[in-house]
């Protein structure tokens, strides 16, 4: 996970220049701001509790993000178009591990399809295989 923002937030008065200068801007979450936290403290940061805002879906986070409300954490799959095409920047380049779960789903019947049932043992392995981060 590492900080996303609109380019004009890295101009002006409070520009995105250093971690230090998110004090001056909105952190924008989906979750309890646990992610932030972390990233904050591998920043050597405190947290501004006031300076955050909640938002029910990682989805309006980034548009809201996108839109220069405030800076999201992302990562490269979420976000590589969106920086790719330059709604987005990376203003640093400090990242930390996720701690978020994912869940492959699928209906009873589509698990007994070779393809499938392949691909979720092969998603299964390479999550057993990832490294671990503290």
């Amino acid at each position: 996970m590492f900080p996303v923002c609109c380019p004009q937030l890295l101009r002006g008065p409070h520009a995105l220049k250093q971690p230090s200068a998110l004090i001056h801007h909105r952190l924008l979450h989906e979750d309890d701001g646990t992610q932030w936290r972390r990233w904050l403290l591998e920043a050597r940061l405190p947290y501004p509790g006031d300076a955050d805002v909640h938002l029910v879906d990682f989805g309006i986070a980034l548009q809201a993000a996108r839109d220069g409300y405030g800076v999201a954490l992302s990562d490269e799959i979420n976000s590589s178009l969106d920086l790719d095409e330059g709604r987005l920047v990376q203003p640093f380049t400090l990242k930390v591990p996720t701690r978020m779960d994912y869940f492959c789903i699928c209906n009873e019947e589509s698990r007994s399809i070779s393809e499938v049932a392949l691909l979720i043992d092969w998603l299964i392995e390479q999550a057993r295989l990832a490294p671990v981060y503290p």
